[in-house]
């Protein structure tokens, strides 16, 4: 009898859970505002337009970068040389048989997840997705990780499952571009041991035709910290799940995101956090910018265990308004087994104040000028999250130009 390999034992696996949990539904709990029928269809999506936006360049002289083109890995554009206090495999290496962090990792922490959430495009992903890169850090990592997506075709579907694992006291800034493909379905689950700092920044907006659903499970062990910002620009329809489980005291995780969404847009953030021990701080900070009929969506929910005493819960999620057609939609939750918590949610939408617009239109500043310095004063509180101060001159230098705001 042939034994499969661990990595297959871990897809069969996920295989039997996606039978188990079965494909979401347009009217199941956490995808009533937007359908998932795009991502649960087996037809191909059919021909989309690729579009080629302004990106923002993240990459520098000394980064590691790993390039996707139409969901596959392109080596000829990535650099996966040798790096002090980090490895790189790729999912179709021979290596990856040997590497025992890696099989024991893939699919674990999607796995404990579902025993709270029922995400079923998630077991998808672990049980068959073909592509990925699995990323090991074991030191103060000073360069950033770029992994780029982009794609040459009109038409292609990706399914991407990256892992990284980040050791006891190590540190590292992955940075995350692009979307690869016409239909995208892509994960990451990253493990950070103890003492151990992750900062993740995403930017979705390269081809804004595209069908996006990513997808991040992390697991932070003792005194970990992990910091997450996402920036969505006028995608067509964008869905990120994010789900922590602080397994670890004295664990701080920090997740923020800005978006703008245009004319037949929708953009989804369902967050997900689990405060499993004491002395864990959370954030939550989302910003949207709605203009013409744009959807914007956020669900988040924080969970205290019974055991997960002086535990710091903080939730905010704020829509601005553009006109009447745009809508905000908002499903925020508190679940809480212990006593001794500070937790908190808000969530609120509105237009454009009027005292702030005529203040400036009084000095001499054109009204359209005006709207878009407001829209970006609104999204600067989630940048404020991002702690390189590098990456957030970047991300609000591409916001101004975008927004055509001309401070000379």
């Amino acid at each position: 009898m042939k034994t499969l390999d661990p990595l297959s034992v871990s897809k069969v696996e996920a295989e039997k859970r996606y039978d188990e949990i079965r494909k979401p539904k347009f009217n199941d709990e956490y995808w009533r505002f937007s359908s998932p029928e795009k991502f649960t269809s087996e037809k191909p999506l059919g021909q989309i337009s690729k579009n080629k936006e302004e990106v923002i360049d993240f990459e520098t002289s000394d980064c590691l970068r790993i390039s996707f083109v139409d969901g596959c890995l392109n080596m000829k554009e990535s650099n996966l040389g040798e790096f002090k206090d980090i490895e790189v495999f790729s999912m179709g290496s021979e290596e990856v048989k040997k590497v025992d962090w890696i099989n024991d990792l893939y699919g674990s922490i999607e796995k404990e997840s579902q025993k709270k959430l029922g995400r079923g495009l998630a077991a998808y992903n672990s049980a068959y997705a073909k592509e990925g890169v699995f990323i090991r850090v074991s030191g103060q990592l000073k360069q950033h990780i770029v992994i780029d997506y982009s794609s040459e075709r009109g038409r292609s579907d990706a399914l991407i499952h990256n892992l990284l694992r980040i050791e006891a006291s190590a540190s590292v800034t992955l940075i995350e571009t692009g979307e690869g493909a016409s239909r995208v379905n892509r994960m990451l689950e990253c493990d950070i041991l103890e003492h151990g700092e992750c900062n993740h920044v995403r930017f979705f907006g390269a081809n804004t035709s595209a069908h996006i659903l990513a997808q991040c499970f992390v697991r932070q062990a003792f005194s970990s910290t992990y910091n997450q910002f996402s920036l969505t620009f006028e995608n067509l329809f964008a869905r990120n799940e994010t789900s922590i489980s602080l397994e670890g005291e004295g664990c701080m995780s920090s997740i923020s995101a800005a978006s703008i969404g245009v004319e037949g847009s929708s953009q989804d953030d369902t967050v997900y956090i689990a405060h499993m021990m004491p002395n864990c701080k959370s954030r939550q900070v989302f910003k949207k910018v709605l203009r013409d009929d744009a959807v914007g969506i956020f669900q988040g929910k924080i969970f205290v265990d019974p055991k997960s005493q002086k535990t710091d819960g903080y939730q905010i999620s704020k829509g601005l308004l553009l006109n009447a057609a745009s809508r905000f939609l908002t499903k925020p939750e508190l679940e809480i087994y212990a006593d001794d918590v500070i937790c908190s949610h808000g969530s609120t939408c509105g237009d454009i104040d009027e005292d702030s617009l005529f203040y400036l239109m009084s000095r001499g500043i054109p009204k359209e000028q005006c709207i878009s310095m407001l829209t970006l004063a609104f999204l600067d509180e989630a940048l404020e999250e991002v702690v390189d101060d590098l990456l957030v001159q970047k991300i609000r230098g591409f916001l101004i130009k975008k927004l055509g705001i001309d401070f000379e």
